[in-house]
């Protein structure tokens, strides 16, 4: 009963375990960025936010974790302006500039997969702006 009681314990019926690491661009620590582990075999997706030393720690269904397996990995941090405080387009339009080059933001061209597993919990991820 005790060992039924554990496997439920801690994602709610996910295999989660802690994931963590670092972020850096062009070797420098980039703060609130968005970091998003996606399986590759499906579920739920696992994100967190990078701090002024460019680390983050996910989270699954807002619980700690990430699930054990392949990922497709995205990054994005971006500034968007010409949008008044109320939400409506400025008479000069919307600008999106890309903090991190855009091509981190999609995981069919940002390039970076892992492996999740119980004994693997910190990764780095070292970016260019550079093509």
């Amino acid at each position: 009963m005790l060992l039924a009681a554990l496997a439920g314990c801690g994602g709610g019926g996910l295999d989660l375990v802690p994931v963590s690491g670092t972020l850096r661009l062009d070797g420098r620590p980039v703060e609130d960025a968005a970091v998003m582990f996606s399986p590759v075999d499906g579920g739920p997706v696992a994100s967190g936010t990078t701090d002024a030393q460019g680390t983050f720690r996910l989270t699954t269904t807002n619980k700690p974790g990430a699930l054990v397996g392949e990922h497709r990995v995205t990054v994005t941090k971006q500034r968007v302006t010409g949008i008044t405080e109320e939400g409506v387009v400025a008479p000069g339009g919307m600008h999106v500039e890309w903090l991190i080059p855009e091509r981190y933001s999609r995981a069919d061209t940002s390039g970076l997969r892992v492996t999740v597993s119980p004994k693997e919990h910190e990764h780095t991820f070292d970016l260019s702006s550079r093509q």
